[in-house]
């Protein structure tokens, strides 16, 4: 009799796991599908972000370079104004 119970608890746990995998197989799968097109989102995203951060440093680079030239003209103007004030209080 113990025999029987043996054969009819492995058919009861073949069909409880066949019932299992055939479930749980679309729930996996689309688990794993969502999971990559998140993955892939952030890879696009990620090159959008590089492309504007590349962007962005090259415009700072020549904020900066426009930034010492204008500095330069600033004094230039400053040192002529300077120079003509010493102009006047020496005549």
């Amino acid at each position: 009799m113990s025999g029987w119970n043996i054969l009819y608890g492995l058919i009861n746990f073949a069909i409880l796991a066949g019932a299992l995998v055939f479930i749980g197989r679309k729930i996996v799968a689309n688990a794993v599908k969502k999971h990559q097109d998140q993955v892939e989102n952030d890879l696009k995203q990620s090159a959008v972000s590089l492309e504007n951060a590349k962007k962005l440093r090259e415009s700072i680079g020549q904020e900066s370079v426009r930034g010492a030239e204008e500095r330069e003209e600033i004094l230039a103007a400053a040192r002529k104004t300077a120079e003509a004030g010493s102009r006047k209080a020496d005549e």
